[in-house]
């Protein structure tokens, strides 16, 4: 007859990625070994389990993992073999290390390629690294889609903090062009990422054609109707942002990434915060050289118009095929005559991408509070002007555009 268990057994069985049926199986073959007569040595227990689960590991890598296996889901080996797997694992399961969220665990048969499992999905290949995480390839087990799983690196430079602000961020949006989380788990155990302790897993949606960053770096200056198609998504998904009032303070195209359709996803809400202009303004500096606005590099305080001078840096860019200035300092010449206004030379440098000209001042304005003004900038270019320019991105309907 199996065995019951209770909600508190089944809940740690489960952090480890084991329905009671599975670990009935680990169970009689550990009952098997510890109750021969006469008792087996921890050495002999956990050689006999070794050789009976890793079968196809060599000696050496049998031990190793048994041992780490058997330790992972009984605790103390000495005590197993004088207790029981019974006593031992609602000891483990009751103590401050069965309260663990959950597990990355090895799968000793492959799923469909998957070799580990968190959950309900399944974690396959890196297809990405940022400073403080890698992403993974994974699938949902059971709906059998896929997605991305984010695993967070803790070290002396991650702030828990800031993670959590992320979180709550990302949980507050649904919209079709910000890539939305579909789960979270914290308190993870994940070793081969965070040797001591544990880490967050963000469960985030695939955009499984890259990044906007590698396609301006392979194409350079996108066509006229597909830079504007490109610009309405990520412009819809920062005004939805700025609705729910949340700034993202970090926009570049290496966060900008393609769905399997193509649909715009804007990304990396690692420095995104909730804002309320009423309750004052924002003081942080951050941000990636090169896409700051002049306020935070000038150690002002400031608003969500921050984005929007991003917006514009990234407009010029898919226009062009490359920024409009190379460095933000003095000596950069770009840089020097647009944080100056004197946009006739400026445009003169940059002959080829005139024809945006009009659209590029207004988001990059150097001066906030004009800046900030101008909220009829995303309705007048993605409406008025770029419809009577091919009626791309209102699809024949002017009402789509304004609503952009």
């Amino acid at each position: 007859m199996a065995a019951q268990y209770d909600e508190k057994t089944k809940k740690y069985l489960a952090s480890m990625g084991m329905t009671p049926e599975k670990y009935n199986k680990i169970r009689d073959l550990v009952d098997k070994i510890v109750d021969a007569s006469p008792k087996p040595s921890q050495g002999e227990l956990i050689k006999k389990f070794g050789t009976e689960c890793y079968g196809t590991f060599s000696e050496k890598d049998a031990v190793r993992q048994a041992k780490k296996f058997l330790k992972t889901v009984y605790g103390n080996i000495e005590y197993l073999i004088e207790a029981g797997t019974s006593v031992a694992l609602e000891k483990k399961a009751s103590s401050g290390a069965g309260k663990l969220a959950m597990r990355v665990v090895r799968l000793q048969n492959p799923i469909e390629g998957f070799q580990e499992k968190i959950g309900d999905y399944l974690l396959g290949e890196q297809i990405g690294e940022g400073a403080t995480s890698k992403v993974y390839l994974g699938k949902n087990q059971k709906s059998k889609k896929t997605c991305a799983l984010k695993i967070l690196k803790v070290d002396e430079k991650f702030n828990v903090q800031n993670l959590q602000k992320e979180i709550k961020v990302l949980k507050s949006l649904k919209h079709e062009n910000v890539n939305g989380l579909i789960d979270c788990f914290e308190n993870v155990i994940y070793p081969d990422i965070v040797k001591k302790g544990t880490t967050t897993v963000m469960v985030l949606e695939l955009s499984s054609r890259g990044e906007l960053y590698d396609y301006i770096h392979a194409t350079g200056a996108f066509e006229p109707d597909l830079a504007r198609w490109c610009f309405k998504g990520m412009m819809q998904g920062l005004k939805y942002c700025h609705d729910m009032s949340v700034v993202h303070r970090d926009l570049k195209p290496e966060n900008v990434l393609l769905d399997n359709d193509y649909v715009v996803k804007l990304v990396d809400f690692g420095f995104a915060r909730f804002f309320d202009d009423d309750k004052g303004l924002m003081t942080t500096r951050l941000g990636t050289p090169g896409y700051v606005a002049p306020e935070i590099l000038k150690a002002k305080k400031y608003t969500k118009s921050v984005d929007i001078f991003t917006m514009g840096v990234i407009l010029f860019s898919l226009y062009s095929g490359f920024p409009p200035f190379r460095e933000q300092k003095k000596t950069d010449w770009w840089w020097d005559k647009l944080s100056k206004k004197n946009y006739p030379l400026f445009w003169k440098a940059h002959e080829q991408a005139k024809k945006i000209r009009g659209r590029f001042q207004r988001p990059c304005e150097p001066n906030d509070n004009v800046r900030s003004q101008r909220k009829d900038f995303v309705r007048k270019d993605l409406g008025t002007q770029m419809a009577s320019e091919g009626n791309l991105l209102s699809g024949g309907s002017s009402g789509a555009a304004r609503e952009a």
